[in-house]
């Protein structure tokens, strides 16, 4: 009984660190917002976004929504920014809601006050693909600066590929292999307050790139 108890504490204490590592005012935020949130599912990342020093808190909330369409619960993500004041962690930002993929796996970290998402996944049986979507604050808002797509796998004849786009939207250019140069487009940077996953995928599809 004794052995059970201790692999128990074991294999469940890196959830149990993970639970106990958002801060209590953090936490409280969620609960506001997303009642239904599933603290064992969210992701968080630490850093600061706004320049003034302190570690801004990062939120990927996982929750379930009741869908009329299929008459069940269906998971759902969205992303919260909480600014890091002296006294404590105010919402400063959030996403629009998008729906969770059992294929796919979603992350977020925070390098040199970029915010990263990170979608990574099964595109069909012999493909896999990952999508970073980079966020930065500024003037007043957080903007998608910048993206990059990678498809990789093996096509019908069995042969290896690797296809890979990078989007840069404060230059306004695209490159992308197999085609030679940068290419122009117009569109305007997304604030994460109009961003979701589910619908920017087909936003951006329909959008035509100039060359």
């Amino acid at each position: 009984m004794k052995r059970f108890f201790l692999l128990f504490i074991f294999f469940a204490s890196p959830v149990l660190a993970y639970q106990e590592k958002l801060p209590r005012d953090a936490r409280a935020i969620v609960a506001i917002h997303l009642p239904s949130a599933d603290f064992n599912q969210t992701k968080w990342a630490l850093g600061d976004l706004d320049g003034d020093g302190l570690n801004d808190l990062a939120i990927l909330v996982f929750y379930p929504k009741y869908s009329e369409e299929s008459g069940q619960a269906i998971m759902m993500e969205r992303l919260l920014i909480l600014r890091r004041t002296k006294e404590r962690y105010q919402l400063l930002a959030q996403s629009l809601d998008w729906e969770d993929h059992d294929r796919r796996y979603d992350d977020i970290n925070i390098t040199g006050g970029v915010l990263t998402l990170l979608m990574e996944g099964a595109a069909s049986c012999c493909a896999h693909y990952s999508h970073e979507l980079k966020f930065k604050w500024r003037g007043n808002a957080f903007l998608l600066i910048g993206e990059e797509q990678v498809e990789a796998g093996q096509d019908a004849r069995d042969q290896s590929y690797s296809n890979r786009k990078s989007i840069n939207y404060l230059t306004k250019q695209v490159s992308q292999t197999g085609k030679r140069g940068m290419r122009r487009f117009s569109d305007e940077a997304l604030s994460l307050e109009k961003f979701s996953y589910d619908h920017y995928q087909q936003q951006f599809k329909s959008s035509e790139l100039k060359n």
